[in-house]
């Protein structure tokens, strides 16, 4: 991975606010988890819950009344469906909430809710089938995350339940990318007053030389606030071998709540090493996964 000198007064630890939080549900036990997650992430921040069911397009053309049936009656068995999922969960009845079933591409629905009311956070589940490269409904996660104008937190089908958020680990390509991920682990670290392990692994078998390691480890702290240690724990770790393994075998040993990792802005993972790194996170990990997309300043936590 190529690497750039960062520094630290480019980045604030600012609080991190996510009050909107849009959650897609096609009404599974994965999509369930998510929302549970949900709605535990909105009493953390005193925020309120969207919920989103996208119903796949249907080509019903002018005067074909068993279409229109059709598609009325899928509109209703979802909006029966969502009602019941809603009334499931006893927390929901305790927050702000509102739901919402759509026809069309869900990363489109997404996008338009984004943007229309000023979401925050995307929180999507994940089972885990063909090799991970679809979340619920069939919809491409790396489309869902490209057009998401904000972070998407993603429950695997081993993540376990959101209670705390004490523990997070980010996973740094020491990129251009990484500021506005680095920021946003800085800014919950903050929020939180968590321990932050800002971790970077290097794809090669051998241990990197001890140079080249003392350099990433310094290019790891310019990732940090220069105030960081006034609010948060936090600390760099350098490893060498296949990203995920690695990644996950950190997140397990420190007792991760989350794992935070950014992605690039010339389009979303459009490496297929990089793509293949997080499905592997997302599939594996004992905790849900937040990417975050863009650069820094776009949409920054404020």
């Amino acid at each position: 991975m190529a690497t750039t000198m960062l520094d630290p007064a480019h980045l604030e630890t600012t609080p991190v606010s996510f009050r909107r939080i849009l959650v897609t549900t096609d009404f599974s036990a994965q999509a369930h988890m998510a929302l549970v997650d949900a709605v535990r992430l909105a009493m953390l921040f005193a925020g309120e819950i969207f919920v989103l069911h996208a119903l796949p397009p249907m080509d019903v053309r002018y005067g074909d009344v068993l279409g229109m049936e059709t598609r009325q009656a899928a509109m209703a068995a979802a909006q029966t469906a969502m009602a019941r999922e809603v009334e499931s969960i006893r927390d929901l009845a305790r927050i702000p909430c509102m739901t919402r079933v759509e026809e069309g591409p869900l990363d489109l629905q997404v996008e338009q809710m984004v943007r229309s009311h000023h979401i925050d956070l995307v929180v999507a589940g994940s089972r885990g089938a063909q090799g991970l490269d679809k979340l619920l409904f069939g919809s491409s996660a790396e489309s869902l995350i490209r057009r998401a104008p904000c972070p998407v937190l993603i429950v695997g089908p081993n993540a376990r339940r959101v209670d705390s958020l004490q523990s997070i680990l980010f996973a740094a390509d020491l990129e251009l990318g990484s500021l506005r991920a680095a920021q946003y682990a800085a800014a919950l670290a903050k929020t939180m007053q968590a321990t932050l392990t800002v971790m970077h692994v290097v794809n090669r078998v051998g241990p990197p030389q001890r140079e080249l390691r003392k350099d990433l480890e310094e290019r790891l702290r310019h990732l940090l606030p220069r105030d960081a240690a006034m609010y948060f724990k936090a600390h760099v770790q350098v490893d060498h071998g296949l990203p995920a393994p690695r990644i996950l075998r950190a997140a397990n040993l420190g007792g991760a709540e989350l794992i935070l990792t950014g992605c690039r802005h010339n389009g979303a993972f459009g490496d297929h090493a990089a793509w293949r790194t997080l499905s592997k996170l997302i599939h594996d990990a004992a905790c849900p996964v937040l990417v975050v997309n863009g650069r820094l300043g776009e949409g920054t936590p404020a």
